[in-house]
């Protein structure tokens, strides 16, 4: 296993910048929320996973955002570097509980997603997961920067692309959603 000072040598090796935050041990996202208001920019919670061929992926998720593994093998398994830099995890809006939005994208035959734009409603929420190519995080400006350009960018060159998940999605973003989620999963 990796150590902290082994870890900490290969990012400076590789030229990687990092800054490290130490503070005592938390047991789920909840207990860090002193932390985390003192860190700037997006927030989130990171998984590596190994698929049975050997790779090895990062998923990484906004902290507000509850993610299905048993969802990820489908989004591992729709990835094409060759067709795609963005891949989004998308739910349809009728198999979502608490989410009240009137959806995010539209996405055809071959997975290409194309925003709602003007349209008052389009099908698929975004669920906050997504796998990035390597070569766009490695060219990712400084400092938080917002999606929404990044995904027309992608859109415009036929690279944005998404896969719907399997089963429900229950959106906890909020007190409310989280009451509605809680009764869901009580059962009658």
């Amino acid at each position: 296993m990796m150590k902290r000072a082994d870890l900490l040598g290969f990012l400076a090796a590789h030229d990687i910048d990092q800054t490290t935050l130490d503070h005592p041990p938390v047991f789920a996202v909840s207990e860090g929320a002193e932390i985390k208001a003192r860190l700037a920019g997006a927030h989130t919670k990171n998984l590596f996973l190994e698929d049975k061929k050997g790779a090895l992926w990062l998923i990484s998720a906004r902290d507000d955002a509850r993610v299905d593994l048993k969802a990820l093998p489908a989004l591992i398994g729709a990835w094409n570097g060759e067709v795609m830099d963005d891949l989004l995890l998308l739910v349809p809006l009728e198999r979502s509980l608490g989410f009240d939005g009137v959806g995010d994208f539209f996405r055809d035959d071959a997975g290409r997603l194309a925003h709602r734009g003007g349209a008052p409603a389009a099908p698929l929420a975004y669920m906050g997961v997504q796998m990035l190519a390597p070569a766009i995080i490695d060219a990712w400006p400084e400092g938080p920067q917002p999606l929404f350009p990044h995904w027309m960018d992608l859109q415009g060159r036929g690279r944005l692309h998404g896969v719907v998940m399997d089963g429900r999605w229950m959106h906890v973003g909020d007190p409310a959603a989280q009451a509605t989620a809680q009764a869901a999963l009580a059962g009658p």
